[in-house]
C-alpha cells in the first residue's frame, strides 16, 4: 500500500509538532515552579536586607524609605506586612495591585 508524498509529509510534520508542544509542556512542569520560587525567594530575601539596612542606619519609617519599599513591592509584586513585638500590624507595604488581604 503506498502512501502519498503529502500524506507522509503531513503525517510527519503534525507528528513533529505534537512532539515539540510536548516536550514544552514537560520542561514547563519540570522546571518552571523551581526557577519561579528561586526568583520570588532571592527578591524577598533583597527586601529583608533592604528592611534590615534600613533599621541599621535609623532610616525606618522615613518617607525615602517608605517610598523606596512599596516601589520595590510594587515593582517585583510582593506584600510586606510589618508587626511589632506585641503582634500589632505596624506597616503594610504593598505589591500596588490592592489584593493584600489581612486577617
Amino acid at each position: 500500500m503506498k502512501h502519498s508524498l503529502r500524506r507522509q509529509f503531513s503525517l510527519i510534520f503534525i507528528g513533529l509538532m505534537a512532539l515539540s508542544c510536548f516536550i514544552c509542556v514537560l520542561m514547563c512542569n519540570l522546571f518552571l515552579e523551581k526557577v519561579y520560587l528561586e526568583r520570588k525567594m532571592t527578591l524577598i530575601k533583597k527586601g529583608y536586607d533592604n528592611l534590615c539596612e534600613a533599621l541599621d542606619r535609623d532610616k525606618y519609617g522615613t518617607d525615602e524609605f517608605n517610598t523606596n519599599l512599596n516601589e520595590y513591592c510594587s515593582k517585583h509584586d510582593l506584600g510586606i506586612c510589618l508587626i511589632d513585638s506585641e503582634s500589632s500590624l505596624e506597616y503594610i507595604y504593598s505589591n500596588g495591585r490592592g489584593d493584600m488581604e489581612i486577617s
